[in-house]
């Protein structure tokens, strides 16, 4: 009786997929059996080979079973020209994100390599774009850590939703008596950079900075480097006349202590006689 009909079985080797992918089918209703016997087996008719041969070229393509469901419902070659238009469309927005991910994967690449050729503990006077920031806020360390975080989150999270800001740079400064002080600072300036910050927020302005790469974080930096940072200060007739970046030059998943993440300690100065 079933002599020209295929079993699941039959039918899922001629297709080349699996028999649980064609009873999948059969469950989601895009494509059914043609007849089920009195003991509940299942036989598909002879043309529903060039069915399954249809569904299973458009998934090679991704095409999303509801939608493969809905064209078999109205099949026309209007209906497969539209389909095939929305997966190009949805294969553009996915050929877009991707290069997003490789150009983010590329400039931290760049980054992580740059920071292994930096010299630290190198104090130099150099004339650098002034710095300048998209946004701040300050971060008092009396409060509870947690209570640190939810502010810094708060904080940051509607630049991150900024399609310009697929990149950021963040830091902190506080004021010059505060950092060379010996007593504990009490508040920071938490603050955003754009990765566009030296062409754009500085509008090609110049500053003079006493710089050093060195291993701190947002809350410890050595009694040496400060001491080293003074006397530098002193012995070029150098007045301090801006507060001090740390801006750090890698992410805390890099490093396995917070002690030896780099950073660059940024101080604007000026000639003591200008």
């Amino acid at each position: 009786m079933y002599k020209d009909f295929f079993t699941p079985g039959e039918l899922a080797r001629l297709c080349g997929i699996s028999k649980s992918l064609l009873l999948y089918y059969d469950r989601q209703v895009i494509l059914k059996p043609a007849c089920i016997d009195s003991k509940g087996f299942r036989y598909y008719a002879a043309k529903q080979f060039f069915v399954l041969e249809n569904i299973t070229a458009l998934r090679r393509l991704d095409i999303p079973l509801p939608e493969i469901k809905r064209f078999l419902s109205y099949k026309s070659s209007e209906q497969l020209t539209l389909l095939y238009k929305e997966k190009l469309k949805d294969c553009h927005e996915k050929i877009a994100q991707y290069q997003h991910y490789e150009k983010q994967l590329l400039e931290n690449i760049e980054a992580l390599s740059a920071s292994e050729n930096i010299t630290v503990n190198q104090i130099l006077l150099q004339e650098l774009p002034v710095i300048d920031y998209l946004a701040e806020c300050e971060i008092f360390l009396s409060q509870p850590i947690k209570e640190r975080i939810f502010t810094i989150s708060k904080f940051i999270r509607p630049y991150l939703q900024k399609d310009y800001m697929h990149k950021f740079y963040s830091g902190r400064y506080i004021d010059s008596q505060s950092f060379f002080s010996s007593k504990d600072f009490t508040s920071y300036h938490f603050i955003l950079l754009n990765i566009f910050r030296n062409e754009t927020a500085s509008h090609g302005k110049k500053g003079l900075y006493v710089t050093v790469y060195c291993n701190c974080n947002h809350f410890w930096v050595s009694p040496e480097i400060k001491e080293s940072l003074q006397r530098f200060i002193k012995k070029n007739h150098l007045t301090i006349c801006g507060p001090v970046y740390m801006l750090p030059m890698g992410s805390h998943y890099e490093v396995t202590e917070w002690k030896h993440m780099i950073s660059r300690i940024c101080i604007q100065v000026k000639y003591k006689n200008k």
